[in-house]
């Protein structure tokens, strides 16, 4: 079977002429199995995010390794409440349409999962007020780190690629005003 998971592509204004890639990935944990397998009680995430662009040359890429991951103590098989594992890839790139790879393989299962789409990367080079992509997240709280995962500007931003909210949570949406 392969690997499913959950994600969300969002930009941001970069460097220069260049704009900032995410790429939020979400595994539900039933999917890597159980320790009851033989293959460990932990696990990690092997991810690549690949933009082509229209005559399929790599316009930019990203390779990380996440973990480790405690694996679950008991099979299942269903989805139903599962809890997330969750983690972002960030790349650089010029403004255009691209067609967007994710691939994440999972070491103890071997298991495997790619979704690819085209994708239209907006430039914000513009000196007129301009809004970057609306990321949806699960919490938003500030913080004094530098670097982490998931941080930016002075803020942790978790995200939420499922895009599901119960009811009765809050839904936090970051975004960027340029040119203000």
């Amino acid at each position: 079977d392969p690997l499913q998971f959950f994600y969300d592509v969002v930009s941001f204004q970069g460097e220069g002429n260049q704009s900032e890639v995410e790429v939020a990935i979400a595994v539900p944990i039933y999917q890597l199995g159980a320790q009851s397998d033989g293959r460990g009680a932990e696990t990690s995430m092997e991810a690549r995010l690949v933009l082509q662009d229209d005559a399929w040359f790599e316009a930019a890429s990203a390779t990380a390794h996440f973990g480790p991951f405690q694996r679950p103590t008991v099979l299942r098989t269903s989805g139903q409440g599962a809890s997330l594992t969750t983690f972002q890839l960030t790349s650089a790139t010029r403004a255009g349409d691209y067609q967007i790879a994710a691939a994440v393989r999972d070491a103890a299962t071997r298991k495997i999962g790619i979704y690819r789409r085209n994708i239209a990367i907006d430039s914000y080079t513009s000196p007129n007020l301009m809004i970057s992509d609306l990321k949806l997240a699960s919490q938003i709280t500030p913080t004094i780190r530098k670097r982490g995962p998931f941080i930016r500007n002075g803020l942790e931003i978790v995200p939420n690629p499922t895009r599901a909210f119960p009811g009765n949570h809050l839904v936090h949406v970051y975004y960027e005003l340029y040119n203000l």
